[in-house]
């Protein structure tokens, strides 16, 4: 049905020409493709279409009958192709997104409400996993992921690298001795994600290159990001956050960044995934940049933190 389909599209612009050739430079073709389709199109209908000749080309009756249908179909076609180009080229529809639990509940859902505000006329259906989803099987416009598996059919836009602070909350700092350098941290109680190396071990790296490894004591663990900065603010002790899951505390003061020159020695770069393909929407192309946009802001100061007086 489908190949009769593209046959009959051919023919029509053959009835329409009266010419093989000129059919054939319209389509973008060659003139034997065109008089192949023909052909095969009237062995299908088993009927014959066209009256050729060596100076001229003409309809039969069950050709004229078949044009004519033909080119209600075409226009239908053209009807929905405009139709596909406009939502396309439009900042409007619905936005299909996936990431894992902790960037999801953590950072994007508060992300995303501010973008879909400033973009009513879009949707966003954001799917939680901690596995890997395959965006392209699972039928996803895009995907947040830490880290970069090889894939020929998907396409890698990066992000800002976050930066790993050693956060503590407020009432904390005030209730404890002040953290002056990495050697301090081996005194305190330690919050350990799954963001952190092996558990004891704490490997930090200096803005000026300097690295350091650090024993530390573990009296929370989680693989939950989220759970760790709750824990953090209820006071179990000081751990690893990265930058953009903590902006709104670290403004108003909830949690407070340690040691704001020393990082996580390990990297843990964020990108976005999208299907390979030739275009994208201007939707997705929107919240693309709103995502780069919102996580670059995030990057704080490498200034001393105040500390609030004991």
């Amino acid at each position: 049905m489908i190949k009769n389909l593209y046959h009959m599209m051919v023919f029509a612009k053959v009835a329409q020409t009266r010419s093989f050739t000129a059919a054939a430079d319209a389509l973008g073709i060659g003139r034997s493709v065109v008089s192949s389709h023909v052909s095969q199109l009237e062995r299908n209908l088993d009927m014959k279409l066209l009256i050729r000749s060596t100076r001229s080309l003409s309809l039969t009756s069950q050709g004229q009958i078949l044009f004519e249908s033909c080119g209600c179909i075409a226009r239908e076609i053209e009807v929905v192709q405009e139709r596909l180009d406009a939502q396309h080229s439009e900042a409007a529809g619905n936005i299909r997104m996936t990431c894992s639990v902790n960037l999801g509940t953590g950072v994007f859902s508060g992300m995303l409400a501010e973008f879909q505000r400033n973009h009513p006329e879009i949707t966003i259906e954001m799917i939680l996993e901690d596995r890997m989803a395959d965006v392209v099987e699972e039928g996803f416009d895009l995907a947040v992921r830490t880290g970069w598996k090889d894939d020929g059919r998907l396409r890698l836009i990066k992000l800002p690298t976050p930066r790993i602070l050693i956060c503590a909350a407020q009432e904390w700092v005030k209730q404890n001795p002040e953290i002056k350098s990495p050697g301090d941290l081996c005194n305190v109680p330690w919050v350990q994600t799954s963001l952190s190396t092996p558990t004891g071990k704490l490997r930090l790296r200096h803005r000026s290159g300097t690295k350091k490894q650090i024993e530390v004591t573990p009296v929370f663990s989680t693989n939950a990001g989220l759970a760790a900065k709750l824990a953090i603010i209820a006071g179990a002790g000081v751990g690893l956050l990265p930058d953009f899951a903590i902006q709104e505390e670290l403004h108003k003061g909830t949690i407070i960044s340690l040691l704001p020159q020393w990082t996580e020695e390990k990297d843990h770069p964020l990108s976005v995934v999208v299907p390979n393909q030739a275009t994208q929407s201007r939707r997705v192309q929107l919240l693309i940049e709103f995502i780069k946009t919102n996580i670059q802001r995030t990057h704080i100061s490498g200034d001393s933190p105040k500390y609030p007086r004991h």
